[in-house]
């Protein structure tokens, strides 16, 4: 007993963040106004990880609004890519502006808030997460053929006109 408490005290904590996946938050279809399932509401109010693509929004009244989502070619604003559903986007507001971290991967430790959020009578995120700790993992990053086409298909159509 005496050895495992001398490893613990060695190595530190043997609890650590639990991890939570894409595949647990984005696994169903979500309907407007029906409940959660139970796999994401049990996770409402706990603090946990997740490793997501950092998009900036902008500034706001409470801090830097960022989205993070699974894959760097989601992009709520850009038709052009992959739009992710609501259940494939966690909004986070930070005090440091995030926008030099766009696109890059990330990990955010923090608390995970679950439950629908409307403004102005429209559903705009299911997931909420106070961070308390963000780390940038990598910014390097490669865009599927699809994505690249349609960004090389805006740019011509801007260039054309």
């Amino acid at each position: 007993m005496r050895w495992l408490m001398l490893l613990v005290l060695a190595c530190g904590s043997t609890t650590e963040t639990p991890e939570v996946t894409w595949n647990t938050l984005s696994r169903f279809d979500h309907e407007e106004g029906q409940p959660l399932p139970a796999s994401v509401t049990t996770l409402d109010g706990k603090r946990v990880r997740l490793r997501g693509y950092l998009q900036a929004i902008g500034r706001t009244e409470t801090g830097y609004a960022s989205i993070v989502v699974p894959s760097v070619d989601s992009d709520p604003l850009d038709l052009n890519v992959v739009v992710p559903r609501l259940n494939e986007l966690v909004a986070i507001t930070s005090d440091d502006d995030l926008s030099s971290w766009e696109r890059c991967q990330v990990e955010i430790d923090g608390v995970l808030e679950v439950g629908e959020r409307r403004i102005e009578g429209t559903v705009t995120e299911l997931y909420r997460m106070t961070p308390l700790q963000i780390t940038k993992q990598d910014c390097e990053f490669a865009l599927t053929p699809a994505t690249e086409a349609a960004i090389k298909a805006r740019l011509d159509r801007q260039l054309n006109r």
